[in-house]
C-alpha cells in the first residue's frame, strides 16, 4: 500500500482497515469506505492523493481541529495512519447521507424548517470553533454533509483542513503555524470579500459564507455569480447583488434581515459572532418562529 494506484477494494491498509469502495475523489484527497477488521465497524478513510507537504499539513490540521473543537456536528477522527511513502490518512466516522450541494442541485429551494435543521448544527460547530480562534475558511454546501435516517445532529461540517487559527495563545495557537499568513483558501462563490482579496480573516468571514449558503437555500440561487473570478470579486467588493427579500419575497423578514447583515461587505457590519444566527436557526428548526414572522 505504498502508492495511490494500489488502493483498490479489498486491499488492507495498515493491516487493520479493509477498503470497500471509493466514496469521493478530489484534487487533494480521496475518501474510501472501509471496514476495521478487528472491531468489525464501518469507517471512512481520507487519504492525501500525492506526496506533498501542504496536503499533509491540511490533514494534520483537520485532525487537530477535530480534537480541539468539541461539538457533535464535527466529524469524529478515529485514528491517523502514516503511509510508507510519506502520505497520511485519517480514519473517520462513517457517515451516510449526502452533501448539501447535492441536495441544492436536486431540489433548488429548500423549505426553511428543513434548511434550518441542517444549518443550526453548522452554526453551533462554528461557534465552538470561533471561540477557540479557529476559522473554517471554506464553508460551502459541499462541506455540509446531511445525514439520513433522522440522525441528530442532522448534519456535519466537513473539511477543516483549510482552517485559519487566529488564537494568540492556548491549544489552537499551537498549530497556527500550519496556516500561511495571508493565504487565500476557499471557494470563490462562497468566499468573503476580505478573504478573496487576501486580507486577514476572523470568524466573520465564515459568517459571510453561512449567509451565502442561507441565501442559496432560501432563494434557489446564489447572491454572487460570474463568468470569471474578476467578475465575482468585483461584485463581492461592491456588494451590488439583490437582497434576499427581493428574490425570495415569501421568506420571513427575520431571516432575510439576518442574511442581509451576514452579507455586508464590511466585516464590522456583520454580526459580531454566530450566536444570533444559531439561535434563529434553532428556533425555525423547532417551529418556534412563525414562518410568516416579520
Amino acid at each position: 500500500m505504498d502508492a495511490a494506484e494500489s488502493w483498490t477494494p479489498g486491499a488492507l491498509v495498515a493491516a487493520r482497515f479493509e477498503l470497500v469502495a471509493l466514496l469521493a475523489e478530489g484534487g487533494q484527497a480521496d475518501v474510501w469506505s472501509a471496514r476495521e477488521v478487528t472491531l468489525q465497524r464501518e469507517v471512512a478513510i481520507k487519504v492525501q492523493r500525492r506526496r506533498d507537504n501542504e496536503l499533509r499539513a491540511r490533514l494534520l490540521r483537520e485532525e487537530r481541529v477535530a480534537a480541539l473543537v468539541q461539538h457533535p456536528a464535527l466529524v469524529v477522527v478515529l485514528d491517523r495512519v502514516e503511509l510508507p511513502e510519506g502520505r497520511v490518512a485519517l480514519v473517520l466516522e462513517r457517515l451516510h447521507g449526502e452533501t448539501l450541494a447535492e441536495i441544492f442541485d436536486r431540489e433548488g429551494r429548500i423549505p426553511l424548517p428543513r434548511l434550518a435543521r441542517w444549518l443550526a448544527p453548522v452554526a453551533g460547530a462554528l461557534r465552538c470553533a470561533h471561540d477557540l480562534g479557529i476559522v473554517h475558511r471554506d464553508l460551502t454546501p459541499a462541506n455540509v454533509f446531511v445525514l439520513r435516517d433522522g440522525a441528530e445532529p442532522a448534519s456535519r461540517v466537513l473539511d477543516f483542513g483549510s482552517t485559519k487559527l487566529t488564537a494568540s495563545d492556548g491549544a489552537a495557537a499551537e498549530t497556527a503555524a500550519l496556516t500561511r499568513p495571508g493565504a487565500s483558501m476557499g471557494t470563490p462563490l462562497y468566499m468573503s470579500p476580505e478573504q478573496a482579496f487576501g486580507e486577514e480573516v476572523d470568524g466573520r468571514s465564515d459568517l459571510w459564507s453561512l449567509g451565502v449558503i442561507l441565501y442559496r437555500g432560501i432563494s434557489g440561487r446564489r447572491p454572487v455569480e460570474g463568468a470569471s473570478l474578476r467578475q465575482i470579486y468585483r461584485v463581492l467588493l461592491s456588494g451590488a447583488f439583490a437582497p434576499l427579500e427581493a428574490v425570495a419575497p415569501d421568506a420571513p423578514r427575520a431571516m432575510t434581515a439576518i442574511v442581509e447583515r451576514l452579507l455586508q461587505p464590511d466585516p464590522a457590519a456583520r454580526p459580531a459572532d454566530v450566536r444570533e444566527v444559531e439561535q434563529l436557526l434553532v428556533d425555525y428548526a423547532r417551529g418556534d418562529v412563525a414562518l410568516g414572522a416579520t
